[in-house]
């Protein structure tokens, strides 16, 4: 449910840039990015804008899976909101909706599989 809920706000975000700026691929991307990610991206900025920013917390230079993810979608959905991506909205977002769970399911059971091998290894 995440995964969807994430598409549409990055979708939104894209949207939302582009009536505003019809050629701002930056601003399109950063607004996509901002509202996908979500705090973890704002938090960091707004840290910067005060000036109590810390380089070794900072996202930017060490990315969560999220906000690598998010990034990646809006400048997919850039674009293809800017007509270079020639694919639907709505089939853009199920595929990328898709790539999500998948990605998501392996990364889950991946770290099952090296949890359970780090514990055969320890009690033998």
């Amino acid at each position: 449910m995440k995964e969807v809920t994430r598409t549409w706000k990055i979708v939104g975000g894209v949207t939302h840039a582009n009536s505003y700026y019809k050629n701002g691929w930056i601003v399109m991307i950063a607004i996509g990015w901002a509202r996908g990610a979500g705090g973890s991206i704002i938090t960091n900025f707004e840290q910067l804008v005060k000036g109590c920013w810390k380089p070794e917390a900072d996202e930017w230079l060490k990315m969560s899976y999220p906000a690598k993810v998010t990034l990646l979608g809006s400048v997919i959905f850039t674009f293809q909101q800017t007509k270079h991506l020639a694919i639907s909205r709505h089939n853009l977002m199920f595929l990328y909706t898709m790539f999500l769970v998948v990605t998501k399911v392996r990364v889950q059971g991946s770290n099952k599989a090296v949890l359970q091998i780090l514990c055969n290894q320890n009690s033998a």
